[in-house]
């Protein structure tokens, strides 16, 4: 991306600068802006409404990104239109819990802070965290927010009920008529929302009321109405328009429309052409749509292996070109497919080169592509295949490819006997929420694809047929069948809380223990500990309280003292190796400084996302 701006300069972390070595007259450090003594000069600039706002960067078929230049008047028009129409004013509060990565973002940082009103930031733990963002949204209370339906998925797996006097935006994937439904029943406004980012956020948008969920295609609901200043054209593939109730490609035109790709005059001219009423130019998405006599649009589907898996959009191709780099695999092919919220997953069906088990073939792979693409970029269910079925002109059928739990897809393992009911329950459930058949008591469910959203809903559902409240730590220790089976088995006076998780066992360098964040949890940190080196072990700290008997701690010097016990349990002398994110940082400084007063050396202390330099927290390292 550096490279294709090209970029002048790179605002970057003293960490990362080490790490991706940009040349040192392209690096301003991020730490300096916090420096007043920096030297940065601010100056005013006029700035003209088509010059360009951003350029934001999205999937490319080849495997390189293309960046989507963006001008202010696309953006001010967009919001300038939304917010009288949504009534977001300076009394207002919006939550934003979109990554800067996606354009969406763009509205949800400067919508409020054009129009007045009160911008509250969610980082990446926080807006994973279903109970977080409940108890946040009432005691903020926050009018705005906006999401992925994946997200309020994710929400109301985890017990949400909405809020009265909230409005939800809802954009970045097809809204289900059955979510759209539990979000109406339970807060103020649900806006639907549809645009590709190459015409500025969102092009389209309806208000979801009682009489237009009937206004929906195959449980889909409609993408409403262009913004203002918008205008779509629906073509047939002779660059025709369509008639009302005919499918076909959505043309978009107007203010919205971006300035091309950046440095991609090939490609823009490929996308980008002139409009079919002769004013000005349009963007041919790529999405199949129609539209009602009442002027509504419907999405269908895409034309081409474009596709949006958790709000992302995403290149097939450029996945299925990273999967051939891989040794182990001879050819690949990548689709979606819907898990159990209906949501896209990443499906890629792979022929390998040897006839070593698949799990290893799979495990290696991850790693090797894993340092290519982005983490929602990683397929979530790998079939193996002997061969792939081919259409009569020789290519392969993707149509024919089986589909996840269908019963002729190869069986790597032979089927088990089931001891006992709940096993055969957990099976049923994993079966499910994971989208693969044949599952064994032993098999991992982290190893076959399983993440902290489907986690959410596996134990959710477990807490509402055993009656038991577990944390979601328990994964981490029992993350098979029968390990967590024999868990929901035993009886209350068997179980003895252990505030320890361990993320990563064995080796032979001191252990690190990660506090955990505001939730209670340490789901988060399960990812990292499993990438530091072969020798370095790792736990997690989990709140007292999580498994919904015991009592909380309500004061941080408490929770301290009573992880300071349990690691003292484990490692009864220092040099202690600390760390902790967000909340979790402040709970591991607090740690670290009664361990200090006890007489106990602090080897490593490691704090991220905290505003370190305002507290003063660095003085232990004197």
């Amino acid at each position: 991306m550096v490279e294709d701006a090209p970029a002048k300069y790179v605002i970057i972390s003293k960490e990362l600068q080490s790490e991706l070595q940009f040349p040192a007259d392209k690096v301003i450090l991020f730490e300096d802006f916090k420096n007043e003594t920096n030297g940065i000069e601010y100056t005013k600039k006029e700035v003209k409404s088509d010059t360009l706002a951003y350029v934001l960067y999205t999937s490319g078929s080849t495997g390189k990104p293309k960046g989507v230049a963006v001008r202010h008047i696309s953006v001010t028009n967009l919001l300038n239109d939304l917010a009288p129409k949504m009534g977001l004013d300076r009394e207002e509060r919006l939550l934003s819990v979109t990554t800067i990565s996606f354009d969406i973002s763009v509205l949800e940082f400067f919508m409020p802070l054009m129009h007045g009103a009160g911008l509250h930031l969610a980082n990446k733990t926080q807006a994973m965290d279903p109970r977080w963002l409940s108890n946040y949204i009432d005691q903020k209370a926050i009018r705005f927010i906006q999401a992925t339906p994946a997200t309020y998925d994710l929400l109301f797996t985890g017990g949400w009920e909405g809020k009265k006097d909230l409005a939800v935006l809802c954009g970045g994937e097809a809204l289900r008529v059955e979510l759209a439904q539990k979000l109406l029943s339970c807060n103020r406004d649900v806006w639907n929302l549809y645009g590709p980012t190459e015409t500025t956020i969102w092009s389209t948008v309806s208000l979801v009321t009682d009489h237009t969920l009937n206004r929906q295609r195959n449980g889909i609901l409609s993408i409403g109405k262009p913004v203002a200043n918008t205008k779509t054209f629906i073509m047939n593939e002779h660059g025709q328009p369509c008639p009302v109730g005919v499918s076909g490609e959505l043309w978009i035109g107007g203010e919205g429309v971006s300035a091309g790709y950046l440095n991609r005059a090939e490609l823009t001219h490929e996308k980008f052409i002139p409009s079919p009423d002769g004013e000005g130019m349009v963007y041919k998405t790529g999405d199949r749509v129609m539209m009602d006599l009442s002027g509504y649009l419907y999405f269908l589907n895409r034309f081409d292996h474009q596709v949006k898996v958790r709000g992302f959009r995403i290149e097939l191709g450029e996945i299925e070109t990273a999967l051939n780099t891989c040794e182990e695999i001879q050819q690949s092919v990548v689709l979606t497919s819907p898990d159990a919220f209906g949501q896209n997953v990443l499906v890629t069906w792979f022929k390998p080169t040897s006839t070593e088990p698949s799990e290893e073939i799979i495990s290696r792979c991850k790693n090797s592509i894993g340092k290519q693409l982005p983490e929602y970029m990683i397929p979530a269910i790998w079939i193996p295949m002997q061969d792939f079925p081919l259409t009569p002109n020789g290519k392969i059928d993707r149509k024919a490819l089986p589909q996840p739990g269908q019963s002729n897809i190869k069986k790597i393992h032979q089927a088990e006997e089931v001891t006992t009911p709940l096993q055969k329950s957990i099976i049923s459930l994993w079966e499910e929420v994971l989208q693969i058949p044949n599952i064994r008591l032993d098999d991992n469910f982290f190893q076959l694809g399983g993440h902290s959203i489907l986690a959410v809903k596996i134990m959710v559902d477990l807490e509402k047929s055993t009656g038991k409240k577990l944390p979601l730590a328990v994964l981490f220790t029992s993350s098979t069948i029968r390990e967590l089976s024999s868990l929901y088995e035993q009886h209350e006076d068997e179980k003895v809380w252990n505030p320890i998780v361990p993320l990563r066992e064995g080796g032979i360098n001191k252990p690190l223990f990660f506090a955990h964040g505001i939730s209670g949890n340490v789901f988060k940190y399960h990812g990292l500990g499993q990438r530091l080196t072969g020798s370095q072990p790792s736990y997690g700290l989990q709140a007292y309280g999580l498994n919904g008997i015991d009592t909380p701690f309500h004061d941080m010097k408490t929770m301290a003292a009573y992880h300071i016990n349990a690691i003292r349990a484990v490692q009864p002398e220092g040099p202690y190796y600390l760390a902790g994110g967000s909340f979790g940082g402040y709970l591991a400084y607090e740690m670290a400084l009664q361990l200090r007063e006890a007489g106990q050396e602090i080897g490593f202390l490691c704090l991220f996302d905290i505003d370190a330099a305002k507290k003063k927290i660095f003085y232990l390292q004197e």
